[in-house]
């Protein structure tokens, strides 16, 4: 009898591994996410969109991480504070470039090249986030409301 419970209990395991484990989303990226899934045609159904607290800043960078894509767990955290203060255009790039990294597996893109003539990049990857003066130039009024 205890054959058969452990070749049951390690057929469950085996069955079980290797699927993907379904994202956690917190409610207030819901949009976000939604606008990305319809702008590049994909499912973050697997990706785990989640608030943090804090994130520990390499002292050698001259940049503020206010959020970043693990691939090890498939998720993207952000920083809450940011979250809290960013206008919408802001919230709406973070999202766009940390699920770049995550569910499309993009690199960075900082190439000087790869600016417009007035500063503001031309790919949501760059690391510099783009800032609302920017998207709205670039693309006009956000129309997420508060």
């Amino acid at each position: 009898m205890r054959i058969y419970l452990l070749i049951g209990f390690i057929a469950i395991l085996l069955i079980g591994c290797g699927k993907p484990i379904k994202g956690v989303q917190d409610d207030a990226f819901k949009a976000y996410i939604e606008h990305f899934e319809t702008m590049q045609n994909v499912s973050t159904e697997f990706t785990s969109v989640t608030f943090i607290d804090s994130i520990q800043d390499d002292p050698n960078s001259q940049y503020y991480t206010i959020g970043y894509c693990d691939p090890n767990t498939n998720s993207v955290k952000i920083l809450k504070s940011f979250w809290d203060t960013a206008p919408n255009s802001e919230r709406r790039t973070v999202i766009m470039h940390e699920l770049g990294h995550c569910v499309l597996n993009l690199d960075h893109d900082d190439q000087l090249n790869n600016r417009w003539s007035d500063g503001c990049p031309n790919s949501f990857m760059n690391s510099i986030l783009m800032d609302s003066w920017c998207y709205d130039l670039r693309y006009g009024k956000d129309q997420f409301s508060e």
